[in-house]
C-alpha cells in the first residue's frame, strides 16, 4: 500500500462568505471572474505573477483586460516580491495540513498503544 502524500485537491468555500463582502459585490463581472481565476491559480500553484503582462500571458487574457480588472481584485491578495498570493487560501491549506498531521500522530499513538498491549500479552508482532 502506498501513502498518498499529495496536496489537497480542493478547498471548501462558503458562497455567503464571499457574497457578503461589499468589495466583492461592488466588482464588475470581469473583476469577479479575475478574482476567482486568480484564487484557483493560487490554490494549484500557490502564487501568480504580480506583473500584469506576465499574469495576462499565464491566464490567457489580454493585457488590457487584466489591467482593467486587476485594481479591484488586488485588495483580496497579498503582493510578495514578484508574486501575488492569497493569504486566506494559504491559511486554509495550513489548517488542512494540521488536521492531517494530527490524524497521523493519533494513528501512531494508537498503533503504539495496541502494539504495547500485544507485547504485554506475548503476542508475536508482524
Amino acid at each position: 500500500m502506498t501513502t498518498q502524500n499529495r496536496e489537497p485537491p480542493a478547498f471548501q468555500e462558503y458562497a455567503a462568505d464571499i457574497l457578503a463582502r461589499r468589495a466583492y459585490r461592488a466588482m464588475s463581472l470581469a473583476e469577479r471572474g479575475l478574482f476567482h481565476t486568480i484564487r484557483l491559480e493560487c490554490w494549484v500553484n500557490r502564487t501568480v505573477p504580480a506583473n500584469p503582462e506576465v499574469l495576462a500571458r499565464i491566464l490567457g487574457y489580454s493585457l488590457t483586460e487584466i489591467q482593467a480588472a486587476l485594481p479591484a481584485v488586488l485588495q483580496f491578495f497579498t503582493v510578495t516580491g514578484d508574486d501575488l498570493f492569497c493569504a486566506e487560501l494559504d491559511a486554509y491549506r495550513a489548517n488542512l495540513a494540521n488536521i492531517k498531521n494530527a490524524k497521523i500522530d493519533g494513528g501512531k499513538r494508537g498503533a503504539a498503544t495496541t502494539n504495547k498491549k500485544r507485547w504485554k500479552r506475548g503476542e508475536a508482532h508482524e
